[in-house]
């Protein structure tokens, strides 16, 4: 009798205990999970059948089981593979996924968009299978596309960096031409204090291959007095950013009293002056 009281009652206490954790460990998860929404890991992800089908059930079940970390990294390998065997939607599905898994992870949007916008693109303009050029051209194009809508994705899971605001800025100059755009991005990257201070020079070359060329000399001459000691000059290329500031003087007119670099026209003109 005593022995089964004294099981029951242990039952009981263990019941309690398991209780008291549960209400204890809810509000800890919780925290945990509003931690990462807010720092944009991501929280707990929902395991889709779209995202299944992607990366198999073996795969969704080790996300269920917390193995995100890993499971990112082992579809980003997989994902090579099918580079390398020219499967190149496959790869990308599986790109896509690994992004959305760790979406802090800027290495794996910056990758992956490279792959897209470089590497498939450049495949797909020289695909031996399809014999007509529009068609190669086409498919080039919405390669690069692909990876400028990965990296705008990017941007918005990481719009506190400055590495993948650059990164588009690059992809938008480099693969579309598309200037104005790029040089918005490259000043976007550039705002950030830790940011490389090159990406200021991007910003003025662009504003002059898009045409505005006022912006782009306002642009220079903001560089060349924020910098009055001009130190650094295998990085910022000080010469370089001269000779864009002359050749803008010239093409819109500056008055000579206002250019910061006198023609030796204007130089010889006011020495003869009395």
């Amino acid at each position: 009798m005593v022995s089964n009281l004294l099981c029951h009652g242990g039952q009981i206490t263990a019941i309690i205990l398991l209780l008291c954790w549960g209400l204890v460990k809810i509000p800890i998860e919780k925290n945990i999970d509003d931690t990462q929404k807010e720092l944009r890991f991501g929280g707990r992800i929902p395991i889709s059948q779209d995202i299944r089908d992607k990366i198999g059930q073996g795969a969704a079940i080790g996300l269920l089981a917390g193995f995100r970390g890993f499971i990112a990294n082992l579809l980003f390998i997989q994902a090579h593979e099918h580079w390398e065997k020219q499967e190149w939607t496959r790869m990308k599905s599986l790109l896509e996924v690994a992004c959305t898994l760790q979406p802090r992870n800027i290495k794996f949007w910056e990758l992956s968009a490279w792959h897209l916008a470089w590497n498939v693109s450049y495949a797909a303009s020289i695909n031996p299978n399809e014999p007509r050029e529009a068609a190669r051209l086409r498919a080039q194009r919405e390669w690069i596309r692909a990876g400028r809508e990965l990296l705008e994705r990017g941007v918005q899971a990481n719009p506190d960096t400055w590495h993948l605001w650059f990164q588009l800025g690059y992809l938008i100059s480099q693969k579309q031409e598309k200037f104005a755009e790029s040089a918005e991005y490259f000043k976007k990257a550039a705002s950030f204090p830790e940011a490389p201070q090159y990406i200021r020079r991007l910003v003025g070359y662009d504003l002059r291959r898009a045409g505005k060329l006022w912006e782009a000399y306002q642009w220079w001459l903001e560089m060349w007095k924020l910098y009055p000691e001009r130190k650094d000059d295998r990085i910022m290329m000080w010469p370089s950013v001269e000779r864009e500031i002359r050749a803008l003087e010239e093409e819109l007119n500056i008055p000579a009293e206002q250019r910061i670099f006198p023609s030796a026209q204007d130089t010889s003109q006011s020495a003869t002056q009395p």
